[in-house]
């Protein structure tokens, strides 16, 4: 799932590591999310974590945008004909236009009224690690079927299923 963060939900993720920002960043990290951004964005994320309203370890934050530079797939974004209320957010927004993401997510949904949003969708932290968490729990799922050694059922292969070393059947994928 390819995403496009608002600042705001890092600004979370640090706040608090066990809330669904923090989630959303450790599925990034562990490469279940894919990070899109362009220069801009990182510059914003750099600019809001090194505020001095937040505590933020200046190391902490060095070592997180090193990260998010390192990892995000970088996107070419071109202004949108609609205008955001506030437009500091138009970068997030475009990025994820023109970087066809799968959403923006955002702590603020009111920052992206539906009728600005140029057909991205916008999501919430919760939402996203709710569907990035199913989706990687089925891969794992799927990946573990794959490698747990099975004999073939004894059929006439009409069916693809396989039985393993304890006696459940299991679909082949």
């Amino acid at each position: 799932m390819r995403i496009v963060l608002d600042a705001n939900v890092l600004v979370s993720a640090l706040w608090n590591v066990h809330d669904a920002p923090a989630q959303v960043l450790d599925l990034v990290r562990q490469g279940f999310l894919t990070l899109c951004a362009d220069r801009r964005i990182h510059g914003e994320y750099e600019e809001v974590l090194s505020r001095p309203d937040f505590p933020f370890d200046p190391g902490d934050v060095a070592t997180l945008m090193r990260f998010l530079r390192e990892s995000s797939e970088l996107v070419a974004a071109r202004p949108l004909a609609h205008r955001l209320p506030d437009p500091e957010e138009e970068p997030f927004l475009e990025g994820a236009a023109q970087g066809g993401v799968d959403a923006l997510v955002t702590g603020s949904m009111r920052h992206f009224p539906e009728n600005c949003r140029a057909g991205v969708p916008v999501m919430t932290p919760d939402d996203v690690s709710a569907v990035a968490c199913s989706e990687s729990h089925l891969s794992a799922l799927v990946r573990r079927f794959q490698e747990f050694p099975g004999e073939r059922s004894p059929d006439d292969g009409s069916n693809d299923v396989t039985k393993t070393a304890s006696g459940f059947l299991a679909p082949s994928w």
